[in-house]
């Protein structure tokens, strides 16, 4: 069907709404905006009511943000509460005891961490200094006291410790060519460790690692200590090293840019890749230095013997004349 633009001008007048019907509709908005206004303020007021016993503060009489007064409240009632220690050393002791004896639950116990972390509020000691534990969740059990014996602390760091061991033998063995799994897989490897340990730590932990693979890489490929050791065979070796480590400087890039700071990638790459290179550089162009200097004097005392062998036999032919 055609629109004939001309019939919109045989409308009479009257179809069109007038001043009265605009404003009428205009008060129904006002009216309704006010109204749910209030609805709003009365529901705020409500909440304030139902969350005032768990609150340290009291309501202030006039609310100019509701909703970051709830935020605030919402992190003062969080009230630690008190476990006693003996059944903290008890739990802990426990899983002690399920790691030792039921090889290869790593992974459930790591999920069984996580779960009290996310889901009780449990937030676990990652300090060798510390030696308590903190539960935010008013429904659960909640602190030790800063006083809590050095065996809590101790049974704490064998379980933790067990579990560090165990990620990082499983970052060395993951065995895989796609460097995007590999990435994926030492991200969550390492953020297990996060919920256990300093994010300091962690990153010292895993460089230490990553450079002895690059040295123990450097050394194997560029024959260091070889007495066959030469300017081409340097060249050659460095010319195929190159692209391996670049792939290593990727590979822990994009892991650490996963789990920190762009200023601590920067430094653990740099400490970890290039100071590596430069140090094993600097190895190797001081070996070929010894080993250039050796072969000179070698030939250099050669050299001398034979032309004290050469003047000795000129001054006795000499006597004969």
């Amino acid at each position: 069907m055609e629109w004939d633009g001309e019939h919109l001008l045989d409308l009479p007048l009257s179809a069109f709404p007038g001043e009265q019907d605009f404003q009428q509709v205009i008060g129904d908005i006002d009216a309704k905006l006010k109204e749910n206004a209030l609805c709003i303020e009365q529901n705020f007021k409500d909440l304030q009511l139902a969350v005032s016993d768990l609150c340290s503060e009291e309501i202030p009489s006039n609310v100019v943000d509701p909703l970051q007064w709830l935020t605030d409240c919402s992190v003062s009632f969080r009230k630690p509460l008190s476990t006693h220690p003996d059944q903290l050393l008890e739990f802990l002791k426990c899983l002690q005891h399920f790691l030792k004896t039921e090889q290869g639950q790593e992974e459930m116990v790591f999920q069984f961490l996580l779960d009290l972390s996310s889901q009780c509020g449990v937030i676990f000691p990652s300090s060798p200094s510390v030696s308590s534990f903190h539960f935010t969740s008013s429904a659960s059990v909640c602190a030790v006291d800063d006083d809590c014996s050095m065996d809590i602390k101790s049974v704490w760091d064998d379980v933790r410790f067990h579990l560090r061991r165990f990620v990082f033998d499983k970052i060395r063995c993951y065995q895989e060519s796609d460097i995007s799994k590999k990435i994926h897989f030492q991200i969550y490897c390492l953020k297990q460790l996060q919920l256990l340990f300093p994010d300091s730590e962690v990153l010292t932990k895993y460089q230490n690692m990553r450079s002895k693979v690059v040295q123990d890489f450097l050394k194997n490929s560029v024959l260091t200590y070889s007495e066959e050791l030469n300017f081409d065979k340097v060249a050659y070796s460095y010319q195929t090293a190159v692209p391996v480590l670049c792939t290593m400087v990727e590979e822990d890039l994009y892991t650490l840019i996963g789990i920190t700071d762009p200023m601590s990638v920067v430094k653990l790459i740099n400490e970890t890749h290039l100071s590596s290179t430069v140090e094993e550089l600097s190895t190797v162009i001081e070996r070929l230095y010894e080993l250039h200097f050796k072969e000179s004097t070698k030939h250099a005392t050669k050299a001398i013997k034979s032309t004290n062998k050469q003047k000795g036999a000129v001054h006795v032919l000499g006597k004969f004349y």
